[in-house]
């Protein structure tokens, strides 16, 4: 079974950091990890208060009947929603990966379903830092 939780996307939402003294101090998406929240809240998962992520992001954790998750949000360009299966490792070798690719699921339903939203595309994480490290080595040749 291919999971793929990272997922890149383009914004239409405003800017929402707040920069003071030209250091941002609160970290943009919130209002794009608002949107998410909500549908998935919709979606009838339980879910942790949504919560600045050190100076880089925003995120929550979300419990659903077959354990948790964690689902963060950030910009390292283009935006990058990663999530993450927190439940204990037992659970994961004997759950399976069912509850986790569910989840996916929904979340990927979540994102095409937010208008502000464009250029939605999901991967592993391998194929990601591939994707990641090889644009960010382009940018530093050109």
């Amino acid at each position: 079974m291919h999971l793929a939780p990272f997922a890149t996307f383009e914004s239409d939402f405003p800017d929402d950091s707040v920069e003071e003294r030209g250091d941002i101090v609160v970290p943009g998406g919130q209002t794009i990890m608002r949107a998410i929240y909500d549908c998935l809240k919709n979606r009838g998962y339980r879910l942790s208060n949504l919560d600045q992520h050190s100076h880089y992001g925003w995120s929550f954790d979300l419990r659903g009947g077959e354990g948790s998750f964690w689902l963060l949000v950030q910009y390292p360009g283009p935006w990058l929603l990663t999530v993450k299966d927190s439940r204990m490792v037992w659970s994961r070798i004997f759950g399976g990966k069912i509850a986790f690719a569910e989840l996916l699921g929904q979340c990927r339903e979540c994102l095409e379903s937010i208008p502000q939203l464009r250029s939605i595309s999901w991967m592993s994480r391998e194929e990601y830092e591939t994707e990641f490290y090889s644009e960010k080595r382009r940018e530093t040749k050109a």
